[in-house]
């Protein structure tokens, strides 16, 4: 893999792992999961088209090359699925918190490892499918809370630990999807069809999702608060900048972009326990700060760390 996608894989996880941390605090004063996702997509597409226009100016038909039906149809399949784990997420994000889901989330190149593997023909030594299974080990340790029994852990059942796994799977499906386009596409072009098909499914599902799992408050309640959608603003900005990096990165390889941006985990935890210092946004993170559960998850985010990175250098 060229190094200047693996940069990019880099800057992407970084700049994701700062939005992680930063969705949450955002949850806290919207309180509404869907209210968070319509958001997010409506944002993220204007922005995007802000984005899409001028360079279409300057570089005409190069940015719509290779846009077949068959690509076309590959990036609503990504769109659909991605959908789906945005809904996971957010209610995970409602109901647990960020560094059980930052490391959950980052675990993915378990499942983009099969896929890539099953349906991309990527190949990597056997030591490295080893290290894997070290970093579900660590994602183990880091679902625990003192009150499960070893038995819940395994079954997810911590700090929206399970809706988080959900969102893994459709995650992983959705950077296939991705991975499939061998960026061909231009980066802009094909984020602006994939946000397309987000926020119409968004709009479509909106009513029901708002009903069934939000708190059937109308948007306009947040609408009406500027400085809300203000910090929402900065988030999507921020979320933009890791889709881009990481959109051209796993254009290039599934499995190793996955496997860099599995140290999602290790910075969401940092972040999080720097943020955490102040004591109103500890108590907007809604962490579980006693000294017994910081240590085994603290554990658990090395073991990850550590498997991620012998996985990098086994490639």
């Amino acid at each position: 893999m060229d190094p200047f996608f693996i940069f990019l894989a880099f800057i992407g996880t970084i700049v994701i792992s700062t939005s992680f941390v930063y969705s949450k605090l955002v949850l806290t004063q919207i309180k509404n999961p869907i209210h968070m996702l319509f958001l997010q997509i409506a944002i993220n597409y204007i922005l995007l088209l802000i984005l899409y226009f001028p360079s279409f100016l300057l570089f005409g038909s190069e940015m719509n090359e290779n846009l077949t039906i068959n690509n076309i149809f590959i990036i609503f399949c990504s769109a659909m699925v991605i959908f789906t784990g945005l809904v996971t997420f957010f209610i995970g994000l409602n109901e647990g918190n960020v560094s059980t889901g930052g490391v959950v989330v980052s675990s993915r190149v378990i499942f983009s490892v099969f896929l890539a593997w099953l349906f991309l023909n990527e190949r990597f030594p056997f030591n490295s499918y080893l290290f894997i299974l070290v970093v579900f080990i660590g994602v183990l340790l880091v679902s625990w809370q003192k009150e499960l029994r070893l038995t819940d852990v395994f079954l997810f059942k911590s700090s929206g630990s399970g809706w988080f796994m959900l969102a893994v799977i459709f995650f992983s499906i959705g950077n296939a999807f991705i991975r499939l386009l061998s960026n061909q596409i231009n980066v802009l072009t094909q984020l602006v069809f994939r946000l397309t098909f987000l926020l119409i499914a968004t709009l479509g599902f909106y009513p029901i999702l708002n009903r069934k799992i939000g708190d059937k408050r109308p948007l306009k309640d947040t609408l009406r608060k500027p400085k809300l959608v203000l910090q929402a603003i900065i988030y999507v900005i921020l979320i933009m900048i890791a889709d881009i990096a990481t959109t051209l990165a796993i254009g290039e390889s599934l499995t190793i972009t996955e496997a860099i941006t599995a140290l999602e985990g290790l910075f969401v935890f940092i972040f999080m326990f720097l943020i955490a210092q102040n004591k109103t946004f500890q108590n907007a993170l809604q962490e579980p700060f006693d000294r017994k559960t910081l240590t085994v998850r603290f554990l658990g985010v090395i073991i990850a760390t550590i498997g991620i990175i012998s996985f990098i250098y086994s490639l």
